[in-house]
């Protein structure tokens, strides 16, 4: 597993489009460096999963010392996903 995309598709659920960007096929994200969001690229490589969306268990390397800070994001954008997944049912 790649630690840095799992970085990445923690950082697609917080950040918004910029005033050029496009919504990815899938409806969910805004497309990055390729023709589609992290989050596609990510499922079709295997290479990551999303610590907040695809993955029943946070990732441990999030629970290491120094990532104290990014577990707490983690949780923060869990809370804020499962909100939106509630108002869009």
């Amino acid at each position: 597993m790649s630690v840095v995309g799992e970085m990445q598709l923690l950082e697609e659920h917080e950040s918004g489009p910029e005033p050029d960007d496009q919504k990815c096929a899938c409806g969910r994200f805004w497309i990055g460096m390729n023709d589609r969001c992290g989050h596609c690229f990510w499922e079709q490589t295997g290479g990551a999963q999303c610590p907040v969306c695809q993955s029943p268990e946070i990732p441990q390397v999030f629970y290491d010392g120094d990532m104290k800070g990014e577990l707490r994001r983690v949780i923060a954008a869990r809370k804020k996903w499962s909100a939106k997944q509630t108002q869009n049912a």
